[in-house]
């Protein structure tokens, strides 16, 4: 079995696990899993959120290492569950090298969702946590409208590849402004409820459950960069709400 393939599916593996939105010791794990396939040789991984490291060491050659930088991150479930359920096939010989190869790169090429299937997705969770928070139909309503408004701007700007941190604060200064707006004109009823509704979508959950996964399992490296991030949304939402808010106020 060539260690160049096997290395490039591991690292290919690993790579989607975190881009996907996966926990650190997931990718390392799947990654060694994969390289174990090839006999009397030893491997090892490291994963941060922004880059992953693999070696293989074969015991009658010198050993091979490759470094993959990630670029962007995402949540994609879908994605991880494919790559998990590969890993296993290949690692269980139900799969050879060459399919599994080409399956991991259909894995990656996988479109993600359309824009309208996101913006309406996004409006749809604005609308169903107004009443989580118990608002009313009026309520409802002003969320839908103003989720429309900033799932649009956030599909709009993530499809041009815009930094993620400034994606999250135009999208919270878009909710912060619309949602006074159309209270104004008294569609809406409790400005709190609307706001803290339609912030939801951009909550930072899956990071900061993984920073917490990450640091119980000792990747403390790569928890506190996922707190961090963490903490970049949070810091991105509460000022683009306040300099909406703050906007609002001041020109009406």
């Amino acid at each position: 079995m060539d260690k160049n393939l096997v290395l490039k599916l591991a690292l290919d593996a690993g790579e989607t696990l975190i881009s996907c939105g996966a926990e650190t010791y997931r990718a390392e794990d799947t990654v060694v899993r994969i390289l174990s396939v090839m006999e009397n040789s030893s491997s090892d991984a490291f994963a941060i959120p922004t880059g992953i490291f693999a070696t293989i060491t074969p015991q009658a050659s010198s050993s091979r290492t490759s470094i993959r930088r990630i670029l962007s991150r995402s949540t994609n479930l879908e994605k991880i569950e494919r790559v998990n359920s590969l890993s296993r096939r290949f690692v269980a010989g139900k799969i050879s090298l060459d399919d599994a190869i080409i399956e991991m790169q259909e894995i990656k090429e996988r479109k993600p969702y359309s824009f309208w299937f996101k913006t309406v997705s996004f409006m749809l969770t604005c609308t169903f946590f107004t009443f989580l928070f118990d608002g009313n139909i009026n309520d409802a309503l002003c969320a839908t409208f103003v989720g429309f408004i900033a799932g649009f701007a956030n599909s709009f700007m993530s499809k041009r590849k815009i930094s993620s941190f400034l994606v999250i604060l135009f999208s919270s200064m878009f909710i912060g402004f619309f949602a006074k707006f159309f209270l104004s004109f008294g569609i809406g009823i409790h400005e709190d409820k609307i706001i803290i509704a339609c912030l939801m979508p951009l909550v930072p959950g899956v990071a900061l459950t993984n920073a917490v996964r990450d640091i119980l399992s000792g990747d403390y490296l790569s928890g506190v960069a996922r707190i961090v991030e963490a903490l970049a949304v949070a810091v991105a939402t509460a000022v683009g709400i306040g300099l909406a808010i703050g906007f609002y106020t001041y020109i009406f």
